[in-house]
């Protein structure tokens, strides 16, 4: 049909996803990569209130992406 467009995604996760199962399907692999010399970005899109701030920063309870990446490069660094 004219005007309809196919958008392919990555990944796609519901309203029961739990930070840290986004964190190791998304963030942990580009983390990873990055520590080998590969550029990594993770970019957040979605509606206002939908939740990427918190996903992506947490709570001390709960630490987000961004927290976790943070943590587990200075992990890399320090076992290298």
């Amino acid at each position: 049909q004219f005007g309809k467009k196919i958008w392919p995604l990555d990944n796609v996760f519901g309203p029961q996803a739990s930070t840290p199962e986004i964190y190791h399907v998304i963030a942990w692999p580009i983390s990873k990569a990055a520590m080998h010399g590969y550029n990594g970005t993770v970019f957040m899109y979605g509606q206002t209130t939908s939740g990427k701030t918190y996903t992506m920063l947490g709570t001390p309870e709960s630490p987000g992406i961004l927290p976790c990446t943070v943590r587990d490069i200075f992990t890399l660094t320090k076992n290298d």
